[in-house]
């Protein structure tokens, strides 16, 4: 993790010597620099968890300067217990340098309660779908607020495929509609993959790209034509996704989404990253 940001006013003493004062008996003071750093998640547990020990990991070996690490942690995805932990943070007579948010509960309320109190510290973000990220900052190369951070980029259809094949044997069309643009290429391969890999089941998969400010109708005329709907995960907006839950309920189509409200919508496979 690069370190831009700018350090509390303390510092740890370290002594070293060159081969020369070695060589007088001379010992050189240098200042290195002190980063107290926020970790906020829901819970301890499981991706939180990875994440976590990674990045404290990461920044305990950095050459950068020292880096203080403290867990902030909301036993909740609720806004209230989220908020909370982030007020938390900002109360904290530790000084944080930067708040480090994992998972989109942690980054909504690290962002919404450092604007509201017009905090500017960092909040740098992980284990946020790609589609999500419109939300935190402007663009990838400009985010005009106090957020930065690394975009999940999520994996192929293989799974949830599996899950339904498992679930209903009969199954055997799927379709995969995606937004262009959002959609990363390493997504788009696994797709292509996938493909192979079910054919030789006996199943079709078709992805549907589609770039419209609206869902086009040929989506929902292709839908009707398939066994099950894959909504990949990143792979649409959170609108494009209601949406299509909304219609393939209404068609009683099965279909797999991710998060807990696609679950509410009607969704029968679900996935969720918070």
């Amino acid at each position: 993790m690069q370190t831009n940001m700018k350090p509390n006013n303390t510092s740890k003493s370290h002594w070293k010597r060159t081969k020369s004062e070695a060589a007088r008996g001379v010992l050189v003071h240098e200042s290195k620099k002190i980063f107290h750093v926020a970790i906020l998640m829901p819970v301890y547990a499981e991706l939180y968890k990875t994440v976590y020990d990674e990045c404290k990991v990461q920044l305990l070996s950095s050459k950068e300067g020292d880096f203080v690490i403290q867990k902030f942690i909301s036993h909740s995805v609720a806004p209230s217990s989220m908020d909370a932990a982030v007020e938390s943070i900002l109360d904290s007579p530790d000084k944080f340098d930067v708040i480090v948010s994992i998972g989109k509960s942690a980054t909504k309320s690290a962002r919404r309660i450092t604007s509201v109190r017009k905090n500017r510290i960092p909040v740098v973000f992980t284990a946020v779908e790609r589609s999500l990220v419109s939300e935190f900052v402007h663009s990838t190369n400009e985010s005009r607020n106090n957020l930065i951070g690394v975009a999940v980029v999520t994996p192929c259809q293989f799974f949830p495929i599996k899950l339904i094949r498992k679930w209903n044997p009969e199954a055997r069309t799927f379709i995969i509609p995606y937004r262009e643009g959002v959609m990363s290429d390493g997504m788009l391969r696994n797709v292509e993959k996938i493909k192979t890999y079910f054919a030789k089941e006996g199943c079709t998969v078709t992805a549907f790209g589609f770039d419209s400010k609206r869902l086009p109708q040929e989506l929902f005329n292709q839908i009707q034509r398939y066994d099950a709907v894959i909504i990949p995960e990143g792979g649409t907006t959170l609108k494009d996704r209601d949406t299509i839950i909304d219609f393939c309920k209404r068609f009683k189509k099965v279909v797999h989404a991710d998060g807990r409200e696609a679950a509410r919508r009607g969704a029968v496979f679900v996935v969720t990253s918070d």
